[in-house]
């Protein structure tokens, strides 16, 4: 699917981010794989508020003039937290980070730090093995956002 990133950014918006908040919509991809084995670990979800929290103060270091709180983004989190989203949900989301990340000057670190999260998340509760579900997603997560290299 061809998208231009004013689409991707339309995409998110209906997933609930809004523009000024469009660095927290990293957080749909460690979520859907904390939600891969159906249920989100107590480990998983601390795991998913520091890194909400990394996500703020980066948000913060880009636009000082336009501060996003960390009130604001744990309201995300929690949402995101409260169930999985819809294949479709999640294919919408997926195709719209990989189209934005493209296209932003800091693309390429937030593509790698969504995956190094994501596979930190199936780390964490997927001692000795991982879920078979994580890694699929972990694969998909690999082959869509690695389009945007090509």
């Amino acid at each position: 699917m061809n998208m231009t990133p004013t689409e991707a950014q339309n995409q998110l918006m209906e997933l609930g981010f809004y523009p000024h908040e469009l660095e927290l919509a990293e957080l749909v991809l460690v979520a859907e794989m904390a939600w891969a084995d159906g249920e989100v670990q107590p480990i998983e979800r601390y795991l998913l508020e520091r890194y909400c929290d990394e996500l703020v103060e980066l948000a913060n270091l880009r636009r000082p003039d336009a501060p996003l709180t960390r009130q604001r983004a744990r309201r995300q989190l929690n949402r995101l937290l409260r169930r999985p989203l819809s294949a479709a949900q999640r294919r919408r989301a997926l195709d719209a980070l990989r189209v934005l990340w493209s296209s932003a000057p800091h693309g390429s670190a937030a593509r790698y730090r969504a995956l190094e999260q994501a596979t930190q998340v199936a780390d964490a509760a997927g001692e000795p093995r991982w879920h078979r579900a994580e890694e699929r997603w972990q694969a998909r997560l690999l082959m869509a956002l690695n389009e945007g290299e090509r």
